[in-house]
């Protein structure tokens, strides 16, 4: 989130409108609307910015547990090899 190409929703449930005895299966899902190419060249003027972003953000994840240093490296690469911000 911390270098995103586009807006990211979850699913939203209405469970206050369920019945009392509803058993509500959680799903991971959403939906992601990517940037126009505009908005991208606004948040990343050049290609190295945005794979600075990514590095900083991927760095704070593994920092914060989430990630792991081979899926870091993963991140920074797949970034590196994007058109973002060419």
């Amino acid at each position: 989130m911390a270098a995103p190409l586009g807006v990211y929703r979850g699913i939203e449930y209405n469970v206050s409108a369920l019945p009392a005895n509803y058993q509500l299966n959680v799903a991971f899902g959403g939906t992601f609307t990517p940037f126009s190419d505009s908005k991208l060249k606004e948040l990343y003027p050049n290609h190295g910015q945005y794979v600075s972003a990514v590095a900083e953000a991927a760095q704070a994840a593994l920092e914060a547990g989430y990630i792991l240093e081979e899926d870091k490296d993963l991140y920074v690469e797949e970034a590196a090899h994007s058109d973002i911000g060419k």
